[in-house]
């Protein structure tokens, strides 16, 4: 099956804008155009469109993204070193869930306090 930027936008929902740009730095392989210029997407080329999506929301540079999609072709020659990037990009979202639940607890305890002050602030107001 074949989509458009607009059905791969909606699809993944990320912004066609986006979509191109990513073509624009050569992260999606396989994309097609018809005979009117207009970008045909594949299966394949979505489900890229949706590891990109991924991996942005998760902190990788784009420059490491396009090396990782560069080393799929190379199938299982490449497929160590794919784990190996997925292995560290794990361990680095593992590391960023840390400081953001000990952020949290810091947030929690101030609304915590807030609550408490703002109970009182209640009770004396009665």
């Amino acid at each position: 099956m074949s989509y458009t930027i607009q059905q791969v936008s909606q699809l993944t929902g990320v912004s066609a804008y986006s979509i191109r740009y990513y073509d624009s730095r050569e992260l999606i392989p396989g994309i097609q155009r018809d005979e009117n210029n207009v970008r045909q997407f594949d299966e394949e080329s979505v489900d890229v469109v949706r590891l990109i999506t991924c991996f942005r929301k998760t902190g990788m540079p784009l420059k490491a993204i396009k090396h990782y999609i560069d080393l799929i072709p190379g199938g299982d020659a490449t497929l160590q070193e794919r784990f190996e990037i997925m292995a560290q990009h794990k361990a680095d979202i593992l590391d960023e869930a840390t400081v953001l639940n000990n952020n949290l607890k810091i947030v929690q305890r101030k609304l915590n306090a807030y609550q408490t002050n703002l109970a009182a602030l209640t009770v004396k107001a009665d």
